[in-house]
């Protein structure tokens, strides 16, 4: 929270990172709301748009019941969208950080900035994804806005 412009960020290690809500300075100088925070803990969890989730190892769609084809070897993804109404099946949709918890690298706060930086590292024992993939992410509210 930056204390003198009234700015705001909250960010959710334990769900995967998600920037859960952010108020910047708009160009009528006014605070806005970007990102709502007004949802109780259940509501956090389903996150059902999806906003402001980290979407790691992958975004969007992935093929038809979740599997893809990588130098002639097949994987299959957890299915986690029933998409059965359009005659699909299942799909893997926007990858699994957010049911991560990551790991608070460092946090600083100050009167009119803050960083946090966060981690998680991919082990490679997903079937779907046997990868291993650190990630390191630094978000950012200060002067010039917020960043990721």
């Amino acid at each position: 929270r930056n204390l003198r412009t009234g700015e705001f960020v909250q960010v959710c290690p334990g769900l995967g990172g998600r920037t859960e809500a952010l108020m910047l300075r708009g160009s009528s100088g006014l605070i806005e709301m970007l990102l709502h925070h007004n949802r109780n803990a259940a509501a956090a969890w389903a996150n059902s748009a999806w906003k402001g989730d980290i979407l790691l190892p992958y975004a969007n769609r992935v093929g038809r019941h979740g599997s893809y084809n990588l130098h002639g070897k097949v994987y299959q993804l957890e299915a986690n969208e029933d998409r059965h109404s359009y005659g699909y099946g299942k799909n893997a949709l926007h990858g699994y950080m957010w049911k991560k918890q990551l790991r608070v690298q460092s946090a600083k706060s100050e009167e009119t900035a803050a960083k946090l930086e966060l981690a998680y590292d991919f082990d490679g024992s997903d079937p779907g994804f046997p990868f291993p993939l650190g990630i390191v992410m630094t978000y950012t509210l200060d002067a010039h806005g917020f960043n990721l």
